[in-house]
């Protein structure tokens, strides 16, 4: 997946298919529909959180990251910079024998949060 980039050329948010708001079963069978403060947020899925937090019994729960985003900051010192080449050879002498392309991607980013109240960790979620 690729970010989008804005007209100066600097990448803009990245973010996979919005999760769904399904709801889950009670006890009795009926649906535990979340309110509607909580269904109106954009929600996305990432693989970068852990699904094997220890949380009572369950050994499979995660935390979610809920927050006013506009409340964070992404700097960037540098655009993006790719470079690659034929010549060189990585650490198992892959590259120009193995017809292989090195490729190397770097930028200067810092990141802040503006507000620190604005921003929550729900631990202990499980599916």
């Amino acid at each position: 997946m690729s970010p989008s980039a804005t007209s100066s050329g600097c990448p803009t948010r990245r973010s996979r298919k919005p999760a769904s708001a399904s709801a889950a079963p009670s006890a009795t069978g009926q649906p535990l529909n979340p309110p509607d403060s909580f269904r109106s947020l954009e929600r996305y899925v990432t693989a970068q959180v852990p699904n094997n937090f220890t949380q009572g019994t369950s050994n499979v729960a995660s935390d979610a990251f809920v927050g006013d985003w506009s409340q964070f900051a992404i700097g960037m010192r540098t655009s993006i910079r790719i470079e690659a080449t034929q010549l060189g050879a990585d650490e198992n002498g892959l590259g120009f024998a193995s017809l292989s392309v090195l490729v190397r991607a770097w930028m200067r980013v810092d990141f802040a949060v503006l507000q620190p109240s604005a921003f929550v960790v729900i631990s202990g979620l499980t599916a």
